[in-house]
């Protein structure tokens, strides 16, 4: 009896339930390798900046999670099962605490199962719904009837950081709808204590969550991450100050008669694996959350579709609220920014049911009418439902707006009826001297809502990067026309930085490889120079500059290279190190170009790391840039499938078992070619087997050899000071394209 348990307790049950299927199935997973592939696919999800626009990078892990998938357990008749479902709940573990079981609420099932079973569904959607019973004992009710509790929570350091006020709008708007409910009730920026009092004398059936989960509060506030998960509310002397999963999802069930929430909703970061989990295991009926980090329009698309929906069924069919919520992100023009967000439905109680209400083809009749336009229908004028939420960026850097990057921060556009409104005309031009910038769109806003700043692009000119040479304040003009009526018009003041003036912070930052400038005429002299060192290094007269073509040959053909391009600029540049140029804006730097290096002979350590890399790319050397707290350094890939392999990410940190599924998370606004922090793991690895190369720059102005650059580089790689690796290749490559800027005008060239 004895073993029977103990063999018990190495397997994990999940059972599968599909409403179009007579049966349900069940899955045993060894509890060691879920736990390794929960931490695998969490931090591949995690980590979906590198891969989700990248097709063959998405082909890859579609067969790894179907080869995976089938090492957990899942049989060939169960991946055809969870294939033709449609909808399908998986029914975990039952809650005991915190610890136990955490490997199968940690999965990432909705990606996972998603992948794993890509090719056999035909382009059909997939919609996972988790389950998860628990031993709390309270009253649980069918319908709400106290006011919905809107909790927002900016506190400290953090006010001013996001506005709430659409979002509440929206939730009290479709919350209300058939007015069913009591008005919302609004606390903002409460302590532990004041959240615990309100929800124990209020009894909140509804409760939703805005604000920053742990991880995002403290990126902002630039202080280290210790906490798992958690919830951002007001501390001692209003400062923030981070409450724990735990004591969240006790904060949220403490009903003074009992009563557990019927929901507890988090429009938060990294909200899903504990935070939402916790609240069901803790009473709550149903919670929601997301497994890492998603753009704040898709977020609101969702909760304004799931809450008038659910409202519309009296509050009796969640699953079918969050099922239409998610076709309502799906129908978006462009899914890419979808591909490995999870949004995670948890409950208590049974999801899936075989028998189909009536009321759900009703509402999807219902859906349909008023989305189409029908001009006997009487609905308001345009003006009376259509709002604004337009914000310019406050600073603009020429490297962003020359790689597509955001003009503005947000460009919102929300309606308050579903009629679609037809032929909005939007203008928008950016002033720079005497030049206009002018860009035009013809729109049509079917959607509750829908952001456009990634829509807007200004055409530049050479007349625009030949025309900033400091700072200047400028403006952007924008307007919003429907049938010759102006429903909005706006001028509003913008900093335009140089061209060469780089920001150092989260938006700026990515946009360093413009600033790598292989056709810089200096970066040829210098490779010119490096062919005598060159062929000294290889003891060979034929030896040249190849990339990675010879490396079958002899592996240390490509560090021979790198090693007489490093020797060029030792001997013949004879550097210096320099502070940065005066820069008259905050967080940002100007960069000098080779060609200013090579006429001054100095540089920062960001100038002397960006120079290599620009030798290095011009031999087809692929580089890299590191980036530590107020340190540089270049890098490179010492194979070229070894950079091929960047775009997927591998799980290598150095915790493992249960230790290994805290503190990790998402991280927002990061591109396909950044590993960012969460990533040290996987980077000292690569460092440490000598796929990816270091090396100080600094020592050039030193004059100290390679070697010594070589391993003061991995010297230099730090778990506290790492912020993040730039790879140089990969933003130049589909669909980033992150190509250099036009510094060098080419009068400079004769």
């Amino acid at each position: 009896m004895t073993s029977r348990s103990t063999a018990r307790a190495k397997k994990v049950s999940i059972k599968l339930r599909a409403a179009n299927q007579p049966s349900d199935i069940k899955v045993r997973c060894p509890r060691q390798r879920l736990q390794q592939y929960a931490m695998k696919w969490r931090y591949t999800v995690l980590n979906r900046h590198r891969w989700y626009r990248s097709g063959k990078a998405r082909s890859d892990l579609h067969q790894d999670a179907f080869d995976d998938a089938r090492a957990l357990g899942f049989s060939a008749r169960a991946l055809q099962y969870v294939a033709r479902a449609g909808t399908i709940e998986l029914q975990l573990p039952r809650y005991h605490d915190e610890e136990k079981d955490w490997e199968a609420r940690v999965m990432p099932w909705e990606y996972f199962l998603s992948a794993a079973t890509r090719s056999t569904r035909d382009g059909r959607s997939l919609t996972i719904l988790r389950r998860m019973s628990t031993a709390t004992k309270g009253t649980h009710v069918r319908k709400p009837s106290s006011p919905p509790l809107f909790v927002e929570s900016a506190p400290g350091e953090l006010s001013g950081r996001f506005q709430f006020n659409a979002e509440f709008d929206l939730f009290t708007r479709y919350l209300s709808t058939g007015g069913k409910l009591p008005a919302p009730r609004k606390l903002p920026n409460p302590s532990a204590g004041e959240l615990r009092r309100t929800i124990r004398r209020g009894s909140h059936e509804i409760i939703h969550l805005a604000g920053f989960d742990a991880h995002e509060g403290a990126s902002l506030l630039e202080v280290q991450d210790t906490e798992p998960d958690g919830y951002y509310l007001r501390g001692r002397g209003g400062k923030a100050a981070v409450e724990t999963a735990l004591d969240m999802a006790r904060n949220l069930n403490i009903s003074k008669e009992r009563k557990w929430p019927l929901l507890v909703a988090f429009n938060l970061h990294n909200s899903a694996s504990r935070l939402a989990a916790l609240a069901v295991g803790q009473g709550a009926r149903a919670a929601i959350g997301f497994q890492t980090t998603v753009d704040d329009a898709l977020a609101e698309l969702f909760f304004a579709q799931f809450y008038r929906v659910w409202a519309l069924t009296e509050f009796r069919d969640l699953p079918y609220a969050f099922e239409s919520a998610l076709e309502e992100l799906r129908r978006k023009e462009d899914r890419s920014s979808l591909r490995g967000t999870g949004i995670v439905l948890w409950s208590q109680r049974p999801l899936v049911h075989r028998r189909k209400a009536e009321h759900r083809v009703r509402l999807s009749r219902q859906f349909e009418e008023e989305r189409t336009e029908d001009p006997s229908r009487v609905i308001a004028p345009v003006r009376e439902r259509i709002s604004f939420d337009i914000r310019p960026k406050a600073m603009l850097n020429y490297s962003s707006l020359h790689n597509n990057g955001d003009l503005f921060d947000a460009f919102i556009l929300r309606k308050t009826e579903p009629a679609t409104i037809s032929g909005l005309e939007i203008r928008v031009v950016l002033h720079v001297g005497t030049a206009q910038f002018p860009y035009a769109m013809r729109y049509d806003l079917e959607q509750y809502m829908d952001d456009l700043k990634e829509k807007i692009r200004v055409p530049l000119t050479w007349q625009y990067v030949n025309t900033l040479k400091e700072s200047i304040r400028t403006s952007v003009t924008t307007s919003v026309t429907h049938n010759n009526e102006t429903l909005y018009h706006q001028t509003e003041s913008v900093v335009l930085l140089p061209v060469e003036e780089w920001k150092d912070n989260d938006i700026g930052r990515k946009w360093l490889p413009s600033f790598v400038l292989p056709r810089d005429p200096a970066v040829s002299h210098i490779v010119s120079l490096a062919q005598g060192p060159l062929k000294a290094i290889r003891d060979d007269l034929g030896a040249g500059f190849d990339g990675y073509q010879q490396l079958k040959h002899d592996f240390e053909v490509v560090d021979h290279q790198v090693q007489a391009l490093w020797m060029a600029i030792l001997r013949e540049l004879k550097l210096s190190y320099i502070n940065p140029p005066p820069s008259y804006a905050d967080f940002s730097q100007r960069l000098r170009s080779p060609s200013e290096i090579l006429r001054t002979r100095t540089g920062t350590c960001i100038d002397l790391s960006l120079l290599l890399a620009a030798c290095l790319e011009y031999v087809e050397i692929y580089p890299v840039i590191f980036l530590h707290e107020d340190h540089a350094y270049p890098g490179y890939w010492a194979t070229g499938e070894s950079q091929m392999a960047f775009q997927r990410p591998v799980e290598s940190a150095d915790r493992s078992g249960d230790e290994q599924h805290r503190g990790m998370s998402g991280t927002a606004g990061s591109k396909g070619w950044v590993m960012a922090s969460d990533a040290f793991g996987e980077v000292k690895k690569l460092v440490e087997d000598d796929v990816l190369i270091p090396i100080e720059s600094t020592l050039l102005a030193e004059g100290r050899g390679f070697q010594e650059a070589w391993l003061e580089g991995k010297e230099r790689l730090d778990k506290k000071e790492f912020h993040s690796l730039q790879d140089i290749l990969t933003a130049r490559s589909d669909p980033w394209l992150v190509t250099p800027l036009p510094l060098v005008c080419p009068e400079d060239n004769r």
